[in-house]
């Protein structure tokens, strides 16, 4: 067998890439766990604080998010100002469209007359060919951070199923979790791979504006309250089904438990105190296999006021806004 020297290239089996992936992803959680717990005893003042770390203050400092029974940032966001929104979907690492977006609409967001909110999954590439590609994905949380701290207050961002280094998440047999996590310790280094997932745990679920609601994949089965998802992480399957839960496309049958349907968006809303017919937004619902593939599905399969909204590189940069009282599809290039 020749000798492996430094510089050659070894090409891996799918086996043998994932154990590597294995032990990496164990390796650095032992070392977050000890760097978290050298860190508990350290307080930093806000001028000595990264831009990842900024970033984290200010979504778990946002006064427009309650407390949960622990004394930490709940998993509900109530918006209660009168601006415009910016509904972004599913970005899967689509750094030019997040970029257009907020280029169309500088003045508004500079001007303090709209907000921003991504429906999550801001990461992995979802187009087959490309499930390694996590360059862009990074390039998406640099800007994800500037915009946070550039406008506080006014990005919000719910988590997604894919925003996260869980090395079982796993799309066409690529770990992309892990491949995430490589792919920032190989560019940035430990403590900014910390500092994402500090960042991904640190994220919302559920957000409560004055036009709608929104929830990253659709509601609980059988609706949630207000309390309980203030306190979302006590209720770990609730917590899964709004970053998971699919719409069920069989109009008319009993969603099955990785589904939901009409009556558990409507359960939901009169548990938190909504009107029934007030508009639900999601995203992780694609509908690529209707006529319209603009990235945005209004009253998706028939159920009124509820909306989908995707914004990965396969659209136009689709987005979702208010003008004149009402909800517009928009596009950012």
């Amino acid at each position: 067998m020749r000798e492996v020297k430094k510089g050659d290239k070894v090409v891996l089996s799918e086996k043998q890439t994932r154990s590597l992936l294995s032990y990496l992803y164990d390796t650095y959680h032992k070392f977050i766990k000890v760097m978290l717990q050298d860190e508990k005893t350290v307080e930093k003042d806000t001028q000595s604080l990264s831009l990842p770390e900024k970033a984290i203050k200010i979504i778990n400092e946002s006064k427009y998010r309650s407390l949960d029974s622990e004394g930490s940032p709940g998993g509900l966001v109530e918006f209660t100002e009168n601006l415009r929104p910016l509904i972004i979907g599913d970005l899967h690492g689509a750094f030019e469209n997040l970029s257009g977006i907020v280029e169309k609409n500088k003045d508004d967001l500079d001007q303090g007359r709209a907000y921003i909110l991504i429906l999550g999954d801001l990461v992995h590439d979802d187009e087959v060919g490309f499930l390694r590609e996590m360059g862009p994905s990074l390039k998406v949380i640099d800007y994800v951070f500037n915009l946070i701290v550039k406008y506080p207050e006014r990005v919000f961002i719910l988590r997604g199923n894919h925003d996260t280094f869980d090395e079982n998440l796993v799309r066409h047999g690529i770990n992309q979790g892990a491949e995430l996590l490589c792919h920032i310790l190989e560019k940035r280094g430990i403590e900014f791979a910390k500092n994402v997932e500090i960042f991904f745990d640190s994220l919302p679920v559920f957000f409560i504006g004055g036009e709608f609601v929104a929830a990253h994949a659709g509601p609980v089965r059988g609706g949630i309250t207000r309390d309980q998802l203030i306190n979302i992480r006590k209720y770990k399957t609730k917590y899964r089904e709004l970053i998971w839960n699919r719409v069920n496309e069989f109009v008319g049958s009993i969603p099955n438990n990785k589904e939901y349907g009409e009556s558990d968006i409507r359960a939901t809303l009169k548990k938190i105190n909504r009107s029934v017919q007030i508009t639900f937004i999601v995203g992780h619902n694609p509908r690529w296999v209707s006529e319209d593939d603009s990235g945005v599905w209004l009253n998706i399969l028939g159920i009124k006021n509820h909306h989908v909204v995707y914004s990965s590189k396969r659209t136009n940069a689709a987005y979702l806004t208010m003008e004149e009282g009402s909800f517009v599809v928009r596009f950012g290039r």
